[in-house]
């Protein structure tokens, strides 16, 4: 006998009047919560890369949802303005993307520069629109 349907992150989670299933679906619940409001943490120190990749990568990770800098203002960031070129390559070797969110970082320009990730600039565009930048 169901009591209702739920729809827990997008997907129904079915509700019966049985206790035992109301106990178990709340456990599933719960557990979904806690995950969800996890964020995901990185060890960059452990990561294989140079001393200024990681510094890069730390930055990266400071970049909050739904906006984006650029190759530039990451390099100034960083107390290297003039080094644009060896940023973008520190971005683009990036071993954790998207967990270490190198699609927020775009050309001076505007366009939207590359995304080494799996799927290259389609996932890029993809990730920018999931957390509601308009820029795209």
């Amino acid at each position: 006998i169901l009591g209702s349907i739920l729809l827990l992150f997008g997907f129904p989670i079915l509700i019966a009047t049985n206790l035992k299933l109301h106990y178990f679906v709340f456990i599933i619940i719960s557990f979904a919560i806690l995950l969800a409001n996890i964020e995901c943490k990185i060890n960059i120190e452990k990561l294989n890369g140079t001393e200024f990749q990681k510094r890069v990568w730390v930055e990266l990770v400071k970049i909050k949802k739904g906006t984006v800098i650029t190759y530039k203002e990451l390099a100034k960031k960083l107390g290297r303005p003039l080094a644009v070129r060896a940023v973008a390559n520190a971005v683009g070797a990036n071993p954790c993307a998207p967990e270490i969110p190198c699609h927020r970082v775009v050309r001076s320009d505007g366009s939207l520069g590359g995304y080494s990730g799996k799927g290259g600039v389609k996932t890029k565009i993809k990730l920018l629109k999931q957390e509601g930048f308009s820029g795209v």
